[in-house]
């Protein structure tokens, strides 16, 4: 599912389907804010979403709202960043605070051997170390949080 996909109502009426043939404790609500997060226009919209996804999941969701955009993640462990991509990248004070993460992964692996693709997001993000990302990221290490107050170990 890509970008406007999220919004329609079909979406919506899958997520419930699917919802109730499992019936999940808890349900991981995700989505990309496209936006740093003082963007107030863009959490409102967000929120809004998130909303309207917990009527179909019973209010068992739990949101991860990615700022800016999954890639962020990705530079919250720079250690997998730089093996898997053969690069040398060095740590950002704050990845939150990248603007266009998967635009910087672009250009920083741009003369790598294995240059970005949105596609890489799964590999990439399958090596990554959750407790340096709960380290590097604070979005990431609330969202944590949130799981441990529902009972997620």
């Amino acid at each position: 599912i890509r970008g406007g996909m999220w919004d329609s109502k079909k979406y919506h009426q899958m997520l419930g389907i699917e919802y109730k043939e499992k019936l999940p404790d808890v349900t991981i609500l995700m989505r990309d804010l496209d936006g740093l997060e003082d963007n107030k226009e863009q959490k409102k919209k967000r929120s809004e979403f998130f909303n309207a996804l917990q009527e179909q999941v019973n209010h068992t969701g739990i949101k991860l709202l990615h700022i800016w955009e999954l890639e962020a993640l990705m530079f919250s462990d720079t250690d997998n960043l730089n093996r898997y991509y053969g690069i040398t990248y060095a740590k950002p004070a704050d990845p939150m605070k990248i603007e266009d993460p998967k635009g910087e992964l672009q250009k920083i692996t741009k003369g790598s051997n294995k240059p970005y693709e949105e596609s890489d997001a799964a590999d990439v993000c399958k090596e990554l170390d959750p407790l340096v990302i709960r380290q590097n990221c604070r979005y990431f290490d609330d969202f944590i949080r949130k799981l441990r107050n529902k009972g997620v170990k």
